[in-house]
């Protein structure tokens, strides 16, 4: 009778066990989940960044070309204008990949790119004008 009783409490320990264990410990697609959270809220926080350097290159830019009289001044603004319907292609199509490092990854190298070349303009526009 001892033994059996000694194994039934055993064995209502292990249940116990194994219910916390399997209740309390949170679940490999929980742990996706929050790490799928995680890289959406760096994606949107890096292309938020980059997003603020191009809008403000863009501004003064824009200051230059309103205190020129540039004949290129309208075929750059276009240039512009299709500049930034280009990233926001880019960052819809890259945004909906399935992995997120290399989307963030990608989304970095493709604004550098862009505020290189705008600050290229920006600066040889600044040799002209002073905002």
């Amino acid at each position: 009778m001892t033994y059996s009783f000694v194994l039934s409490i055993a064995a209502s320990i292990a249940v116990l066990v194994l219910a916390g264990v399997r209740f309390f410990t949170p679940s490999v697609e929980a742990d996706n989940q929050l790490v799928e959270k995680r890289m959406a809220d760096e994606f949107l926080t890096t292309d938020h960044f980059y997003r603020g350097q191009m809008d403000r290159q863009i501004a003064d830019i824009q200051c230059k070309l309103d205190n020129t009289d540039s004949p290129a001044r309208a075929q750059l603004e276009r240039d512009l204008q299709s500049l930034l319907d280009e990233n926001t292609r880019f960052v819809e199509k890259i945004q909906t990949g399935e992995n997120e490092e290399l989307e963030l990854f990608y989304l970095v190298k493709h604004y550098k790119t862009n505020l290189r070349a705008l600050q290229f303009i920006n600066e040889k526009l600044g040799k002209y004008v002073e905002c």
